[in-house]
């Protein structure tokens, strides 16, 4: 039995190793994602600006100012896509992390329950 919660201890804190790995891989995701969110709010504020100022009387500024909302949306459109083509691998990457930090908490809670049998079946044996 001793042997088997060894191997089981060694199993955990590999467990935890990787479950580490996968949560720091995680976190890069995750703060890749709110940095695209930031910009993609910022570009919202941008073209909602660009879009209620009001140019001048003259057609020039008139073009400007058409010229930049097109230019702001464009951009907002990008930032979106950008975002879009990040979720996939974020949810995986959430999924890998939260699979492996399950597997390490299981491996974990399993010791310790057969730590307490082997405790009870020594006070059993020896009572």
């Amino acid at each position: 039995m001793s042997r088997t919660i060894a191997t089981l201890g060694k199993l955990e804190a590999m467990a935890r190793l990787k479950a580490d790995i996968e949560l720091r891989r995680f976190s890069v995701y995750r703060s890749q994602v709110v940095a695209a969110e930031q910009r993609l709010e910022a570009g919202r504020q941008d073209l909602a600006a660009a879009a209620s100022s009001s140019p001048g009387a003259s057609l020039d500024e008139w073009r400007v100012a058409h010229a930049l909302v097109g230019y702001r949306a464009e951009a907002l459109t990008r930032a979106q896509v950008d975002l879009d083509a990040m979720r996939p691998g974020y949810e995986a990457a959430r999924q890998t992390a939260a699979r492996a930090f399950g597997r390490a908490e299981a491996l974990g809670a399993l010791g310790q329950t057969l730590k307490a049998q082997a405790r009870r079946d020594a006070e059993r044996k020896d009572g």
